[in-house]
């Protein structure tokens, strides 16, 4: 099994990055990663996910959501060529209250199956440059709201 986990630390309390994170239409403007992100948020639920892999290459997928617990947890799990066991993804989005006016999100992404060994390392690679892109915008999205109260 490969994984990428990438953390940032944002100065706001975990409710308002859950929010931030879950509100669909608003978020999809600014994610320079998760282009496209829409769905009814429930666990059993699938949602439709426009994800950039390369500059100019988007991957569109309907991961299921396992995980739906606010404003702690989010997850969804997946596989690129919907053959269960070929090349499976389960992706977290975690909020975790560091102190009085911080939280840190992570997001984390774990790569199974068949084909891990041959397409988990490229995966791992893009997964982290996104991961890095969209974990600074939207701590500079939220941070940017916090300036305007």
């Amino acid at each position: 099994m490969l994984q990428v986990r990438v953390s940032v630390d944002i100065n706001a309390p975990p409710e308002t990055v859950w929010h931030v994170l879950t509100d669909f239409p608003a978020h999809n403007a600014r994610n320079p990663h998760i282009r496209h992100l829409s769905g009814a948020l429930a666990p059993g639920r699938r949602v439709r996910v426009v994800s950039r892999v390369l500059p100019g290459v988007w991957l569109v997928f309907h991961p299921k959501l396992t995980v739906v617990a606010p404003p702690r947890e989010l997850c969804w799990t997946g596989g690129a060529y919907l053959i269960p066991g070929l090349f499976d993804t389960q992706h977290r989005f975690l909020v975790e209250l560091l102190d009085d006016v911080r939280t840190r999100f992570t997001q984390q992404e774990q790569f199974t199956g068949l084909l891990s060994p041959v397409l988990g390392p490229i995966a791992v690679a893009v997964a982290r440059r996104g991961f890095k892109t969209m974990n600074a915008a939207l701590k500079a999205r939220i941070e940017a709201l916090k300036e305007r109260r």
